[in-house]
C-alpha cells in the first residue's frame, strides 16, 4: 500500500539505472526531504516534467512510486472541495 502526500518537487538528479537497465532518479522536495524513485517504476518515465510543480506523491518503503499533478497545494485533481 502506498502513502500519499503533496509537495512542490525542487529538484530531479539522475542516478545510475537499475539492474534490469531502467532509469532511477534521485528527488529533492521543497520540505528538504530527499527520496529516490522505486527501481523499475513506470514514474521513473516523465518524472522530470513535474519540477517545479506541486504534485502529489506516492511512496512505498520510502521511495517514490507515482506522481500527479495537483490543481494547488494540499489539493487533488479530483478532490471535488
Amino acid at each position: 500500500m502506498a502513502v500519499y502526500g503533496t509537495e512542490r518537487i525542487e529538484s530531479v538528479e539522475r542516478r545510475n539505472n537499475s539492474a534490469s537497465g531502467n532509469p532511477r532518479y534521485r528527488v529533492t522536495l521543497n520540505s528538504g526531504y530527499v527520496h529516490k524513485t522505486a527501481a523499475d517504476a513506470q514514474v521513473n518515465y516523465g518524472i522530470e516534467e513535474y519540477v517545479g510543480k506541486v504534485a502529489r506523491i506516492g511512496y512505498r518503503n520510502g521511495e517514490i512510486v507515482s506522481v500527479e499533478t495537483t490543481t494547488r497545494e494540499g489539493m487533488h485533481d479530483d478532490d471535488e472541495r
